[in-house]
């Protein structure tokens, strides 16, 4: 199965468990032949150090409000939730995943959930805070 994992942080950047149990997850479904792409935010927590770009793990959706991140003016806002619904369906146009695996969306832009509802791809959430 093709899966693409929307999720906000992904290691090495990460706060706390959700994020590392994302990462145990995902790699157990590679283990098991399932081909598993990660669209992820650009956040970076200057401590972990620096990423190379890595084989699987796209990092370039925008966080809002959150981690640091500035809390955007509504035009701006608009901006933002428009760029990360476009990298969303140009994910999916370039992997097409039979299913969309939806982690931790603080920060992210809520209104790719309805993009992903709109183009009916099957998804499935993990939710585990609150």
């Amino acid at each position: 199965m093709k899966i693409l994992a929307l999720t906000n942080l992904y290691p090495p950047h990460y706060l706390g468990g959700y994020e590392l149990i994302c990462h145990m997850v995902l790699n157990e479904l590679r283990a098991r032949g399932h081909q598993v792409q990660i669209l992820t935010s650009d956040h970076r927590n200057p401590d972990q150090g620096f990423v190379a770009k890595e084989s699987g793990i796209e990092r370039t959706l925008r966080i809002h409000g959150f981690y640091g991140h500035p809390w955007l003016k509504i035009s701006e806002l608009a901006v933002l939730e428009g760029y990360n619904n476009r990298i969303l369906q140009r994910a999916i146009k370039e992997h097409t995943p039979d299913l969309v695996y939806v982690w931790n969306m603080g920060g992210l832009s809520k209104s790719m959930v309805f993009t992903l509802q709109r183009l009916g791809i099957p998804t499935v959430f993990y939710l585990s805070d609150h």
